[in-house]
């Protein structure tokens, strides 16, 4: 979890190159989360050396498996907020250590997809863990935490998209066939939303199917249940269910410093939450303007969120189920004159707004451990 707090706000919500606060997730499938029992990850020992191989758009992946501690993955989203700290994910009341530092993950129904210290993308299952591939500059990983796969873009600038269930995975070239700046932006169940030479596109994990939405200036944040959250030429932010039928929901176009804060959908595409963060004055002494709203899309009815001991800073970070966000703020040594911050974790009800913290995730910066969030940004 990065210290360098100017970077972390300024740079969040910049969905090619997103370099902010970290902390981790949970796996679980929201439609059978009430309805199955918990299973348990079992303990197996480290074994054999990972080959991964991507050719003509396929990847083929023969892995080993590490050994590590058993941990509750299942019984429902909402029931804990999740980080990772070092090597440990935790889960609610239960933790899972994966052997290496975490730098990043994301959760699907079938597990968790994680990064390590030299870029490479492991599954971690109930059937062990398996490199998978490796990211490329971006560092990032979307999934759809109701759904199997996950997706990155790699070192050549592909697209990448693995399928916990089925064990395999599937690339799609660059159209330019060059390295560049793309990037993986969104997920939403089967369709992921990539940045590539040509523009903003979606991708049919299924079928292959590439639709080119746009090559003008536009910034997407997220995308749940065929909802788009995004910024085009107008710098407003808008969401609506295509980029010509969506609804202006914050002006940022009449604010001086424009928009790109964290925008955060439900999985329903009900609420949107939005980080409001403005950073203004010289050196170790800045003015911060910061809070958190949600957004309910339908009405556009306004919920501000009010974290209990007033962090200087709130961002939304997952939701953990269609009315309850999971928030990061932070706390410790002043902004910008210190190196360390100490985070914590919220969880806030919707419609109500009502938010309590639920988890000390412990001092971070340097001298201390690596910590990231559930959202697959990459962290030191």
């Amino acid at each position: 979890m990065s210290v360098d707090l100017r970077a972390v706000l300024e740079d969040r919500a910049d969905a090619v190159r997103l370099p902010p606060p970290d902390v981790p997730g949970i796996v679980v499938e929201a439609s059978r989360r009430r309805r199955r029992r918990r299973r348990r990850v079992v303990t197996v020992t480290a074994a054999v050396v990972v080959l991964a191989v991507v050719v003509a758009g396929a990847v083929a992946l023969l892995g080993p498996t590490r050994g590590r501690s058993s941990v509750d993955t299942g019984g429902g989203v909402a029931d804990g907020v999740t980080w990772s700290r070092g090597s440990v994910i935790h889960v609610g009341p239960d933790h899972i250590d994966v052997g290496f530092t975490v730098h990043g993950f994301v959760r699907t129904s079938s597990g968790f997809a994680v990064m390590d210290a030299e870029q490479s993308v492991w599954s971690v299952t109930d059937a062990g863990e398996h490199r998978i591939g490796e990211v490329g500059d971006q560092r990032r990983l979307v999934a759809d935490p109701n759904g199997t796969l996950v997706a990155w873009v790699g070192p050549a600038n592909e697209l990448v998209v693995y399928d916990h269930l089925a064990g395999r995975a599937r690339g799609f070239a660059d159209p330019s066939g060059d390295p560049g700046d793309g990037g993986v932006l969104a997920m939403d169940r089967r369709t992921v939303y990539w940045r590539s030479s040509k523009g903003l596109d979606a991708v049919d994990a299924d079928t292959g199917t590439v639709t080119h939405l746009t090559r003008g200036r536009l910034q997407l944040f997220d995308a749940k249940n065929s909802v788009l959250a995004f910024s085009d030429a107008t710098r407003d932010l808008k969401v609506g269910t295509s980029l010509a039928n969506a609804t202006p929901i914050v002006a940022w176009s009449l604010d001086p410093h424009g928009g790109d804060e964290p925008v955060v959908l439900s999985p329903t595409g009900r609420w949107a939450a939005v980080a409001h963060i403005r950073v203004t004055g010289p050196g170790d002494k800045p003015d911060i303007d910061a809070h958190l709203n949600v957004y309910d899309v339908h009405t556009g009815a306004t919920t501000t969120l009010r974290l209990p001991g007033g962090p200087w800073v709130a961002v939304p970070s997952v939701w953990l189920g269609d009315a309850t966000l999971q928030v990061l703020g932070l706390f410790g040594d002043p902004p910008f004159t210190g190196d360390t911050v100490d985070p914590s974790l919220f969880t806030c009800r919707l419609p109500s707004g009502s938010c309590r913290r639920v988890a000390t995730v412990g001092r971070v910066g340097t001298g201390f451990g690596v910590a990231t969030l559930p959202d697959g940004r990459w962290s030191d």
